[in-house]
């Protein structure tokens, strides 16, 4: 089955980690209970979700979602200002 959804509604951990205002860890815990939206993919770098299913979850459920800056979807790393992560686990060296 073949599912059309536009790009800008789609959100990953990070962006999930960013508007329900968790850790990874957490966000781990949220989507292996049961009442958590189905992902609508797994993809090599992680599962996406629909947001407006993930709206949908958090009124539900009586979560506050914080919404994403404008500027959440970084271009590259240059144009975004920053450095690619390295070292271990993907932090930046201090």
């Amino acid at each position: 089955m073949s599912v059309t959804v536009q790009a800008e509604r789609l959100v990953g951990t990070a962006e999930l980690e960013h508007m329900l205002g968790v850790t990874r860890q957490r966000i781990f815990q949220l989507t292996s209970s049961g009442d958590f939206p189905e992902p609508l993919t797994a993809l090599r770098m992680g599962q996406i979700w629909d947001l407006a299913v993930i709206r949908s979850w958090a009124r539900k459920v009586g979560r506050t979602l914080t919404e994403l800056p404008a500027q959440w979807p970084l271009a590259s790393p240059a144009a975004a200002g920053t450095t690619p992560r390295s070292g271990k686990y993907g932090r930046r060296p201090e």
